[in-house]
């Protein structure tokens, strides 16, 4: 019976310290260029949480909360970052969890002009917070 014990404790404390480590949030500083003119855009920064499914894109003062669709090799999210009567912005990101490769594709739909696609490629590194109190 001792020995039962044992291993239930071990199992619950074995998915406790996998559970928790799954459950932390992961922060990327990544940089990328548009394919066609090789220009860099500004670096930006995304937070990941597997366990909500949850990511954070900062980018030149901005903040946009995504859904995150988590595979074996592939993180992707979208974001639209402006809806109006005139125009439409909406952002889509892939991130390669094997190389930290990062593809971005940008879609801007308006009404007086017409649909237009920027392409941009780039990469990413994870970060750890330095001297946060919170």
């Amino acid at each position: 019976m001792k020995m039962k014990k044992t291993n239930v404790l071990l199992v619950l404390l074995l998915l406790f310290v996998s559970g928790s480590a799954y459950a932390d949030t992961k922060f990327l500083k990544c940089q990328s260029k548009d394919i066609k003119t090789n220009e860099k855009i500004e670096e930006f920064n995304v937070s990941l949480n597997e366990s909500t499914g949850r990511i954070t894109h900062s980018f030149k003062g901005n903040t946009n909360k995504a859904d995150g669709f988590f595979t074996a090799n592939s993180i992707k999210y979208k974001y639209t970052a402006m809806n109006t009567a005139i125009a439409k912005v909406v952002y889509q990101h892939e991130i390669n969890r094997n190389n930290l490769k990062i593809t971005t594709e940008i879609n801007i739909t308006s009404k007086y002009t017409d649909p237009k696609t920027m392409k941009y490629l780039g990469s990413c590194s994870v970060i750890t917070p330095q001297n946060r109190k919170i």
